[in-house]
C-alpha cells in the first residue's frame, strides 16, 4: 500500500472536521440557546438605577443598607470604655430615682394627696430609667462580646445590600420587558 503523499495529508487536514471533545458541542449549544436572556440580563443591568431611585421599594431597601452601613460603622468605633460608664452612670441614676419615689410617696401622704400623684411620676422616671439601663446593658454584651459580632453586623449590611440590589435588579427585568424596543436598540 502507498502512503499518502505530503499533499494529500495537508489537503485531507484542512477539510477534517475538528475533533470536538466531549461535551463541547452540548455547551456549545447551551451558550448559543441562552445568548438572548444572557443578553437581556446585561442590557437590564445596563440600565442606569436612577430610574428607580423614586421607587418606594428601593427607597425604603436603601436607607435600609445606609443604616445597617452606619450601625456597622458606629459599632467599630463604639468604645468598650464608654458603654461601660453609660451603664455605671444609669446604674447610679436607677437607684437615686428609687429613692425619689420613696420620697415623693412620702411628701404625697404629708401633703394630703391620696392619688399620689408626685409617687407616680416618680415611679414612671425610675422605670424609664431601668429601661435605660436594660438598654445599655444590652448593647454592653454585644460591644464586648466583639470582634466575634462584628461578622453577625457585617453580614447584616451585606444582606441588606443584595436585597436592594436585587430588588433593583428585578425592576430593571420588568422595565424592560415593558420595553423591548431598549432590547432592540442594545442589540444594534
Amino acid at each position: 500500500m502507498d502512503k499518502p503523499s505530503t499533499i494529500d495529508r495537508l489537503h485531507a487536514r484542512e477539510h477534517a472536521k475538528p475533533e470536538i471533545p466531549n461535551g463541547m458541542h452540548e455547551r456549545a449549544e447551551r451558550m448559543k440557546a441562552s445568548a438572548p436572556q444572557r443578553h437581556f440580563e446585561a442590557t437590564a443591568r445596563a440600565l442606569p438605577d436612577k430610574l428607580f431611585q423614586d421607587h418606594p421599594g428601593v427607597i425604603a431597601a436603601a436607607a435600609a443598607a445606609d443604616a445597617a452601613r452606619a450601625r456597622s460603622k458606629r459599632l467599630s468605633t463604639a468604645s468598650k470604655q464608654m458603654i461601660a460608664e453609660t451603664v455605671q452612670r444609669l446604674q447610679a441614676e436607677v437607684q437615686e430615682a428609687a429613692a425619689e419615689v420613696r420620697l415623693a410617696a412620702l411628701d404625697d401622704v404629708l401633703g394630703g394627696e391620696s392619688a399620689f400623684p408626685r409617687a407616680l411620676a416618680a415611679m414612671e422616671h425610675h422605670q424609664r430609667l431601668q429601661h435605660q439601663l436594660a438598654a445599655a446593658e444590652m448593647a454592653q454584651v454585644t460591644i464586648c462580646s466583639m470582634p466575634m459580632g462584628a461578622g453577625e453586623f457585617a453580614a447584616a449590611v451585606q444582606a441588606k445590600e443584595n436585597a436592594l440590589r436585587d430588588l433593583l435588579n428585578g425592576l430593571k427585568r420588568e422595565y424592560l420587558q415593558a420595553r423591548p424596543e431598549l432590547l432592540e436598540k442594545a442589540g444594534a
